[in-house]
């Protein structure tokens, strides 16, 4: 059947069967026959039997590479209707001169079903729309460079693509994906001034998703339902107007970088359970929840940096076990943080770092708890140098056994090391200081304390 024969409607079906048959579903109460339909047909003995209806098309493909950089070649390869390209196409000049004519219509290339390799579309396309994408439905790769006219991309057919998807525009306001299933590298999104974004089925990124940043009146919400993977890093960085980060699928992530998101309330990872690299959280100053409640492993490092953050009263990790790399956290720049808990916590990679007090930050911290932890290869350090800590009255590490170093000072409220009895009276330690504190017990006071084994 031809390619571009429609069969949506307007259609009368022509079947002949015996007299003393009967067929089901009755052929004229299909309205689409674009569509697969099994058809029971019974004979007069009462046998049955199913067919299957389906559509086969012609396809007119393209073996090899296209670089269009005139009208006229795009409007001669138009006229040979083909659906496939095997190989890559690059529509218009990466450098266009500005008295130079670009190409203004692509209209014709909708009838484009598949790239096997590369789709680019440099800024030497000056029309206004990316008809392009239309019918398409598998692509090697998309590269969309910044377009003079364009304000959205849509591409509603679009259901794999192999390797990467990068859009890049200082006009785009929109962008849907409606049917884009997955991405075989990665996502990225240089768009400023990007205000919607709907990749509402996709459900794996092969490599990066990266949103890099935008202006003030740019989007407001990021949401990817049904995302469950991806493979290399999420970063959400500098987007001024966000209040809304919507993962609610997202199982694994090879990184996490969240970072300038001013009026953020509240970030949500319901499902996550692995990070394979680093975690990086770093200033959102209106948070004031961050939760993943089912995440149990940073295989990297666990990085809360010091950025102010008054408003964050809740950090749920309560499935985290372990931190593959360095665990830092500045409970001096969250003043409204009281308590600082992994219930389920069992080893970090490397050295445990907790800052108290940081010159001007006065921390309101006043327990932390990390009751199953039993190994820090590196050192433990909790500290208020700067702001010395009148707060914080209790340390909970009943089940440590082997840290390098611990070093901690300034905390003035605190009295009791009680939770370090099974350290030193089983475990490794290499050195202890404690200075400034309520009490400041030498190491050789706390072994005559709790004894050693």
């Amino acid at each position: 059947m031809p390619a571009d024969l429609s069969l949506i409607s307007g259609v009368t079906p022509s079947i002949t069967y015996s007299e003393n048959a009967s067929i089901s579903p009755d052929p004229s109460s299909v309205s689409n026959w674009e569509e697969s339909e099994q058809f029971t047909v019974r004979a007069y003995d009462g046998t049955t039997t199913v067919y299957t209806y389906s559509v086969e098309r012609e396809t007119n493909t393209y073996e090899g590479s296209l670089h269009f950089t005139t009208q006229q070649e795009v409007d001669a390869f138009v006229a040979q209707q083909i659906h496939v390209i095997e190989g890559s196409l690059i529509i218009g000049k990466e450098n266009r001169e500005e008295d130079e004519e670009g190409i203004t219509d692509i209209a014709g290339l909708a009838t484009l079903k598949q790239i096997t390799y590369d789709l680019v579309i440099n800024p030497g396309y000056t029309g206004n729309t990316l008809d392009v994408f239309e019918n398409l439905r598998h692509a090697g790769s998309i590269t969309v460079k910044d377009l003079p006219h364009v304000s959205t991309i849509e591409a509603s057919n679009l259901q794999t693509i192999r390797y990467a998807l990068s859009l890049a525009g200082d006009k785009v306001e929109t962008l849907n994906f409606p049917n884009l299933e997955s991405i075989g590298g990665g996502l990225y999104l240089y768009l400023p001034e990007m205000t919607s974004a709907g990749f509402n089925y996709l459900r794996s990124i092969g490599s990066d998703l990266y949103l890099p940043g935008a202006t003030e009146h740019s989007l407001q919400t990021i949401s990817f339902p049904l995302l469950e993977t991806v493979q290399g890093s999420v970063t959400l960085k500098s987007y001024p107007a966000l209040n809304a980060v919507q993962f609610p699928a997202l199982t694994f992530a090879g990184a996490l970088i969240i970072d300038e998101l001013p009026v953020l309330c509240e970030l949500n990872f319901p499902v996550l359970k692995e990070i394979k690299g680093t975690l990086d959280y770093n200033s959102c100053v209106l948070l004031e929840k961050l939760t993943f409640p089912q995440l149990e492993r940073c295989n990297g490092n666990f990085n809360f940096r010091p950025a102010t953050n008054p408003m964050l009263e809740t950090l749920d990790f309560s499935s985290l076990k372990i931190v593959g790399g360095l665990m830092t956290i500045y409970p001096a720049y969250y003043p409204s943080l009281k308590k600082l808990v992994f219930p389920l916590l069992e080893e970090t990679g490397n050295h445990l770092s907790i800052a108290i007090g940081a010159h001007t930050a006065y921390s309101a911290l006043e327990s932390i708890a990390m009751p199953k932890l039993t190994t820090i290869h590196g050192n433990l350090s909790i500290t208020a140098d700067y702001a010395p800590s009148q707060m914080l009255t209790k340390l909970d590490f009943p089940s440590l056994l082997y840290v390098q170093n611990i070093n901690i000072t300034y905390l003035q409220a605190l009295t009791s090391f009680d939770s370090f009895a099974k350290l030193i009276r089983e475990g490794e330690l290499s050195s202890w200081s404690i200075t400034n504190c309520g009490v400041n017990p030498t190491y050789e006071e706390m072994v005559e304390l709790y004894g050693k084994e």
